[in-house]
């Protein structure tokens, strides 16, 4: 388990991907997808590498393991406490609200290295993925 159920995929994951550019980029520091198809300069991603080593940082110096170890106490206690379980849960929640807000934060400052192209590319991709994620629901219905 990763964090906090929502977050699965995101953590330490340091294969990397081709963006439309032919350039690889380090999934552990640019991992959002958001910048798929994106080309780079190398001053970016130096940048988006760096935000996101602090982020990584700042995230891992927290309390995650403690968190899963009083969880694994809960579960594997004699008795089951709902109590203590829901209360370890809504620890957990707005921890990883929190985590979400930061990477959220990141994700713009990433952002706001792009140049004017590079934003419009974005919006292009975003629009395309949205397209698709329409068609895929009305398939669905």
């Amino acid at each position: 388990m990763h964090g906090d159920r929502d977050y699965r995929g995101h953590r330490g994951q340091r294969g990397h991907m081709m963006n439309n550019g032919g350039h690889m980029m380090d999934r552990g520091y640019a991992e959002s997808r958001m910048f798929n198809g994106i080309t780079l300069t190398e001053q970016q991603r130096t940048q988006m590498r760096d935000l996101m080593r602090q982020h990584h940082q700042d995230r891992y110096n927290g309390n995650y393991r403690q968190r899963h170890e009083n969880m694994h106490k809960l579960v594997t206690a004699p008795q089951f406490d709902e109590a203590a379980v829901r209360a370890q849960m809504q620890d957990m929640d707005k921890q990883a609200i929190e985590r979400h807000v930061e990477m959220a934060k990141v994700h713009n400052q990433m952002y706001q290295l792009l140049t004017p192209e590079q934003k419009a590319q974005l919006e292009k991709n975003y629009q395309q993925q949205m397209s698709y994620f329409d068609q895929q629901s009305q398939q669905n219905q």
